[in-house]
């Protein structure tokens, strides 16, 4: 029988006043407080790691300003049908707010988004000190008791979402992996501290992008300590690419420097990684043998692929895809200064719609004319050939969105790296006992020592499928 938990630690803001004074006087218990502004952590957590730039949401602004979403079903659990006169009170104190609309006071859209709530700004912050929160312990047996019960619940809905699949052994052996991934706090502090001082003195940001920059800064901060602290928010494997998910993804790559393995921290870690890999991945939908054994569901690109695949441009583009040149090829076509620009140029021309319209789209079409129509090809694909795409190219309300055909060619290449990299390639590893490791899409992390071993398993699965092998880039973390 399972021993129920006597205590938990939870994470509240780091200023925030006594939340025992604060009850004093009404019939709310203190605990449930403590578990709503831990959940209001976990929520400002899971958004670590993402920016405009990086993931376009049309309520981005609403997450930059410190909201955050709370569905009302989830507050129902956690705080009994009463969690309003908690939120009331909570308001009432100004300790949080509820975003305000032009038509409320209290905004939300049905069906698609629910209430978001914010912390105050004031209690988030403690002269002297580079975090955002600050660790409490819950105690109450009734709260703990739901706590746990909705994060069963959680685990369970995740892996039933409409945009999510069920998680594969393979994934979870993954995921037991990353869970012995720690963070060497003090050094990423430091690191943290020195890196502002840095740009307050070449005077590089305003005051006011040099304030928001410390606060995401921090939020990572933040985000390493909960992994550290075993607090997990979210792990899924998505839908569209089937790729695994988990807190250790959002993690950006100026963090992974400090990164090491449990009772190995002594261990340096070394990364190998895909140079141009979606690109990579692209040549293989010309591959008869690797869409009927790997991804069937796009059966019908075979018959495009035997238009194009033996033209010359389109082996000239197979060639530079493999051997990592593509970027420095389209940055000598383009008149690119930086490699950069040419990457981001070069992504945006493969999987925009076919009717967008860019100068490089041009450009491209005239040095790579085959390819160019193979993949517009494949983003005209509709329902009638591939029916799956009407149950993965999903909106919010799990409704198939019109227009998302180009859609087609990403969720391939997708799919090809996620089955390439975890199904086959992380289960070698594994069942040859080369561990730990952890993916991280294209990449693989491990300890150096074993840099000879994670090599000759990739080479080795690339050439068993019967393919070149793509360049591997070995860095560190």
């Amino acid at each position: 029988m399972k021993k129920e938990k006597e205590k938990l630690t939870v994470y509240i803001p780091i200023s925030f006043p006594d939340i025992d004074m604060l009850v004093t006087g009404t019939k709310l218990k203190p605990d449930k407080i403590r578990i709503l502004l831990h959940q209001m952590y976990l929520s400002k957590l899971s958004q670590t790691g993402y920016d405009n730039t990086a993931k376009e949401h049309r309520y981005n602004h609403i997450f930059n300003d410190g909201y955050v979403s709370l569905h009302s079903t989830l507050l129902h659990k956690l705080l009994t049908k009463n969690y309003k006169k908690y939120i009331s009170l909570l308001k009432e104190r100004k300790l949080i707010s509820v975003r305000e609309s032009y038509s409320s006071n209290e905004a939300y859209t049905p069906k698609e988004t629910s209430k978001h709530y914010k912390i105050s700004n004031r209690f988030l912050y403690k002269d002297g000190s580079g975090r955002h929160f600050r660790k409490e312990t819950i105690t109450d047996k009734c709260t703990i008791k739901t706590v746990m019960k909705t994060s069963d619940d959680f685990k369970i809905h995740g892996s039933r979402n409409n945009r999510s699949v069920q998680m594969e052994s393979i994934h979870e052996a993954l995921y037991d992996m990353e869970q012995s991934v720690r963070f060497d706090l003090e050094p990423a502090e430091s690191w943290v501290r020195d890196h502002l001082a840095t740009l307050l003195n070449k005077n590089i940001y305003s005051e006011e992008q040099t304030e928001k920059l410390s606060d995401n800064l921090i939020d990572e901060l933040e985000l390493l300590n909960s992994i550290n602290e075993g607090i997990s928010f979210n792990c899924k494997v998505d839908q569209f690419g089937e790729r695994l998910y988990t807190p250790l993804k959002r993690v950006a790559k100026y963090m992974r420097r400090f990164m090491y393995f449990e009772n190995n921290s002594n261990t340096e870690l070394a990364c190998l990684d895909i140079s141009n890999s979606q690109l990579y991945f692209s040549t293989l939908l010309v591959n008869k043998d690797i869409i009927e054994t790997i991804i069937p569901e796009f059966l019908p690109i075979v018959k495009i692929a035997e238009k194009y695949g033996d033209q010359i441009d389109f082996k000239r583009y197979i060639e530079a895809c493999i051997h990592g040149t593509i970027y420095d090829e389209w940055m000598r076509i383009a008149n690119h200064t930086g490699r950069n620009a040419a990457k981001k140029e070069l992504i945006q021309i493969l999987f925009c719609k076919n009717g967008a319209r860019m100068p490089s789209i041009k450009i491209f079409r005239d040095h790579f004319p085959s390819v160019a129509k193979f993949f517009r090809e494949i983003k005209a694909l509709k329902e009638d050939a591939l029916p799956f795409i009407t149950k993965t190219y999903l909106d919010k309300r799990g409704n198939f969105k019109p227009d998302s055909y180009h859609c087609n060619l990403s969720c391939a290449t997708q799919r090809l790296e996620s089955r390439i990299f975890i199904k086959i390639i992380s289960q070698s590893l594994l069942d040859k006992e080369i561990k730990p490791f952890f993916t991280i899409h294209d990449s693989v992390y491990f300890p150096k020592q074993l840099t000879e071993k994670v090599q000759q398993v990739i080479t080795d699965e690339f050439h068993l499928l019967g393919i070149a092998c793509p360049k591997l880039k070995l860095s560190k973390p």
